[in-house]
């Protein structure tokens, strides 16, 4: 019985929650998916070599490998709001 109940409040108490976050606009930065924080990518022209066909530097990400998200622009953080 004591089981039931404490899980029946722990079910309100997060639609509690739930419903504060939507009612007053749960937005703000969030780690970006994409990058995962860290502001780059692996170039995908060079696979993260740093040169085009073993031969050139890659012309993409200029040799480093990486390139910048473009899902967060380089921050690592991108906004969401619900």
């Amino acid at each position: 019985m004591k089981k039931q109940r404490s899980k029946k409040l722990i079910a309100i108490f997060t639609l509690q929650l739930i419903f504060i976050g939507v009612a007053f606009g749960a937005a703000g930065y969030f780690t970006c998916a994409s990058c995962r924080g860290s502001g780059s990518t692996v170039c995908a022209s060079c696979h993260g070599t740093g040169r085009f066909n073993n031969k050139s530097t890659c012309a993409a990400c200029s040799g480093t490998g990486s390139r910048r998200c473009s899902s967060c622009g380089g921050s690592g953080r991108v906004f969401k709001s619900y």
